[in-house]
């Protein structure tokens, strides 16, 4: 991939050293990137402008709305335009700013100065797309397993109507008997000639949950950051693909491959109607590459292809030490063990000394060359892991101790009890002995392993634990995943690797993230000689499925740049 001589990621010496063209970024919106203060400060020499401005800036540091960033930033781009043109041109200039007319020397390719004018593009619509995600995340696109709604249908008109003023073709809302509808699009007509891409990610969003410090579908910037359900998981993996795929159309550049989107809206549920979607799409489709823009980055700031991903299957794990009815816990507390405390022991007999899983018979894989080498050279800070998680100080990590917490986290099993259940809820207990109890146990199972012998090994294992006799039995639950495997020698994870490290201005790693995505398994088998990727927008941060979920901006927009650059690495991989 020929590389880009340019300062993509310096923002504010991107934009246009007049002020008309200050004014006009500023009542469209700049992103909230990490940079914004180093834009505007330049800028506080200007009558009026430095209070507003450091108003805007404390605001963003506190915590804002993003309906209200925008206002105040049109507020600025109103003080600069009502200025006289010398003042300002002079104020501007001197601020160090350099023009977006400026283009690489004029000894480049066509090439090179056709991908330099759609990165220039690119970051001056930070801004206005930021407004679009923060639009599209207001629909509470709540998905669950045997309903529909019309939210969730209203969040797949908005992604179709958006994919049309983007230039795609052939935009159809897919839909299937009692299933959420799905996206599908082309961005121009299909040429045979060129190598295919299906860039996938899903529009529906997980349940909200409790302890928010915002509302939900409310977007909030916070720094550079945005927070609301969705935003990251997985509305902006969309809008990233889409202002991608934008920036070849506003900039007159056509594409060198095909590009296909499929846009899921069951992904929070398991994608329990993929595999009839899938069938949707034309016949004949033999894509070279699916993007999968639904999984992490190791770090804020540093791109990763993932690799790996670990399998679950979840068990109903019951436990009775009574008959029938409950007992005095006074009259027969001592001899006779209650239900809740049995379960507690048995759980705690399924792990071993230093909290690794203890279930004779899942053995941890052994790992490649090359996964151990990706293992190498994974950043990992105890610190910054401690303060991603929020875990007490006291707290002490768990695990295989022959392994890094990578290790730990991508490629080896994990038990996690994730409900318990008694008789009696806490508010209305009374002094009883119950004899039932459960619990959700969760099992990750590392790549390499099978998730159904795994799971028929515990359910073996936990209902033959001793608990002083206490009945214990298993049920497997459905919606067991399989491991997942990637090819790491694939040209297309190199592709993308190259189009990451420079998209983000830092070497991208390959390697494995610890969730489970059943959707990979089943394009595996729709696609099966096609390399599947899955990139990451969300980072250790983020917060998916619980509350305060948050989008880094800064990995947002260095993400759009990644996609431009492999999007024009496909077709030309010189």
């Amino acid at each position: 991939m020929t590389s880009v001589a340019t300062p993509i990621m310096n923002y504010p010496k991107l934009f246009a050293a007049d002020p008309a063209g200050i004014s006009a970024y500023l009542e469209s919106g700049l992103a909230p990137v990490a940079e914004l203060d180093a834009l505007l400060s330049p800028l506080e020499a200007i009558d009026g402008f430095r209070i507003a401005s450091q108003e805007l800036q404390r605001s963003v540091r506190a915590g804002i709305s993003l309906s209200n960033f925008f206002v105040k930033q049109r507020e600025l781009g109103k003080i600069i335009k009502d200025l006289g043109l010398k003042q300002a041109q002079a104020i501007v200039e001197g601020a160090g700013f350099v023009s977006l007319d400026e283009s690489p020397e004029s000894t480049v390719s066509q090439r090179v100065a056709e991908r330099y004018a759609q990165l220039l593009h690119a970051q001056s619509k930070m801004g206005p797309w930021i407004a679009e995600l923060g639009e599209l995340t207001k629909i509470p696109s709540i998905s669950r397993l045997g309903e529909t709604s019309p939210t969730i249908e209203r969040s797949a008109e908005w992604v179709a109507a958006r994919m049309r003023k983007a230039g795609f073709q052939s935009v159809k809302v897919l839909e299937e008997k009692g299933a959420n509808p799905s996206v599908y699009g082309e961005f121009t007509t299909i040429d045979p000639k060129k190598p295919t891409v299906i860039f996938y990610a899903h529009h529906d969003v997980q349940p909200v949950g409790d302890n928010w410090d915002t509302g939900p579908f409310t977007p909030f910037v916070k720094g550079s950051r945005i927070y609301a359900r969705g935003i990251a998981d997985d509305k902006a993996g969309f809008m990233a693909g889409l202002a991608a795929v934008e920036s070849f159309f506003e900039t007159g550049v056509e594409p060198p491959c095909n590009i296909i989107f499929f846009i899921e809206g069951e992904e929070e549920i398991g994608s329990p109607n993929l595999e009839k979607f899938l069938k949707q799409l034309p016949e004949g489709l033999k894509p070279d590459v699916v993007i999968l823009a639904d999984s992490e980055n190791v770090e804020t700031g540093v791109p990763m292809v993932t690799t790996s991903l670990r399998g679950v299957a979840s068990f109903l794990v019951s436990v009775r030490t009574l008959m029938g009815r409950g007992l005095h816990s006074g009259f027969y507390g001592g001899p006779v063990l209650d239900a809740n405390t049995a379960l507690s022991m048995a759980i705690a007999k399924l792990f071993g000394e230093h909290g690794e899983v203890a279930v004779p018979g899942l053995e941890r894989p052994l790992l490649s060359r090359t996964a151990l080498q990706n293992l190498m050279h994974s950043p990992f800070s105890e610190e910054s892991f401690r303060k991603a998680t929020g875990m007490v100080p006291s707290l002490r990590l768990i695990g295989n101790t022959g392994g890094s917490v990578h290790r730990r986290r991508w490629y080896d099993y994990s038990l996690s009890a994730l409900a318990l259940e008694g008789l009696q809820p806490i508010a209305d207990a009374t002094a009883l002995i119950t004899g039932q109890a459960r619990a959700l146990v969760s099992l990750r199972i590392p790549p390499g392993a099978d998730a159904k012998k795994a799971a028929e090994i515990f359910k073996k294992h936990a209902e033959g634990l001793d608990v002083f006799g206490a009945e214990i039995r298993v049920d497997i639950r459905a919606g067991m995943i399989e491991p997942w495997q990637g090819d790491v020698n694939h040209p297309m994870v190199a592709r993308m690797a190259e189009a990451l490290t420079q998209g983000y201005d830092h070497p991208a790693i390959l390697g494995g993230i610890g969730a489970s995505i059943g959707f990979l398994d089943i394009f595996g088998r729709r696609f099966p000689n096609t390399a599947l990727v899955p990139i990451g927008i969300e980072d250790p941060y983020t917060n998916a499925h619980s509350a305060n979920e948050s989008l880094s901006v800064d990995d947002w927009c260095k993400t759009i740049y990644s996609l431009i650059l492999f999007f024009d690495c496909l077709g030309n991989p010189s």
